[in-house]
């Protein structure tokens, strides 16, 4: 692993973990952290139909998105592709995705 992926990881972790806690504490957690310079968390969220919700930083919440393609084509387009970091639920996994500006990092491999 490279030096520059694993800071990219870590600092997935770190936005994530940082959610986590405030979540649980209250607090606005990342709406507070994208006010202080940090880049926003953006969460999509697998339903249990299938279809897929997104929820900015400040805990609006869009849904029922067919896939995960559309549900990240409506984020990217709505932030600008500004940097942010992406917080993935699937049946209890969770993934986080660094996304530097202009989302470089992809998020859905090749299907074939």
């Amino acid at each position: 692993m490279t030096p520059s992926l694993v800071a990219r990881i870590y600092g997935g972790i770190a936005a994530w973990w940082g959610w986590m806690n405030a979540s649980r504490s209250g607090d606005e957690g990342p709406a507070a952290a994208s006010a202080g310079g940090k880049t926003p968390l953006i969460r999509f969220i697998r339903e249990e139909d299938g279809r897929w919700t997104v929820a900015s930083p400040t805990h609006e919440y869009r849904g029922s998105f067919a896939d995960l393609g559309a549900a990240l084509a409506f984020a990217r387009q709505s932030y600008g592709a500004a940097a942010a970091t992406l917080w993935l639920r699937v049946d209890g996994l969770v993934v986080v995705i660094p996304q530097e500006p202009g989302w470089p990092q992809p998020v859905i491999g090749d299907a074939g």
